[in-house]
């Protein structure tokens, strides 16, 4: 992408290297969450994807507790709870960054999780590779490919990648320390 060099991308890579198993750690700390709750992994990590545009990781958590024990839609948009119970109706997901965070959520070999903060990394400040146009979904697919090359190059899973650069890139940017990066707390 013109908007970014390999070498930036590959300065975030090393800066997160030690975060690249936050899908992973996340998985656990969900499962153990549904076994104690006796709920079902996917279901619940469904319900955590959907309800994760422009909402803070911990309400996030928070809700899709709430929902997948009760389905309870208070505090929910209700354009979440119709993509809920549309979930729920056909067991499928939808959405470009609902779809792909889901996919690492559960450990999808090839899956990559670009949203806006992601869209950042490459340059994209106001989060255009989320846009819905043919121009940005080849870029969102670009941006994807790139991910997977670095995963290759560095032996690990595309979303470990995803991950990786992520944590560096806030790390290197904004001075964030490891605590921030911590799996999601289930």
């Amino acid at each position: 992408m013109e908007r970014v060099t390999l070498e930036t991308l590959e300065s975030y890579m090393v800066a997160g290297m030690s975060h690249r198993f936050w899908y992973e750690h996340s998985n656990a700390a969900a499962g153990t969450w549904c076994e104690d709750n006796n709920q079902d992994l996917t279901t619940f990590l469904a319900a955590t994807a959907i309800l994760s545009p422009r909402v803070q990781v911990i309400r996030n958590i928070r809700l899709a507790k709430q929902w997948t024990l009760t389905r309870s839609p208070e505090g929910i948009m209700k354009q979440r709870v119709n993509a809920l119970n549309a979930y729920h109706a056909t067991g499928k997901v939808s959405g470009t960054k609902i779809n792909a965070f889901l996919d690492s959520l559960l450990l999808k070999p090839g899956a990559v999780c670009i949203d806006t903060h992601m869209s950042r990394i490459f340059g994209f400040d106001k989060g255009e590779l989320m846009q819905n146009t043919k121009h940005w979904s080849a870029m969102r697919e670009k941006a994807q490919r790139i991910v997977a090359r670095l995963a290759y190059r560095y032996g690990m899973e595309t979303y470990q990648a995803q991950a990786a650069l992520w944590c560096g890139y806030l790390k290197l940017t904004l001075g964030y320390s490891a605590d921030r990066f911590s799996a999601m707390a289930f």
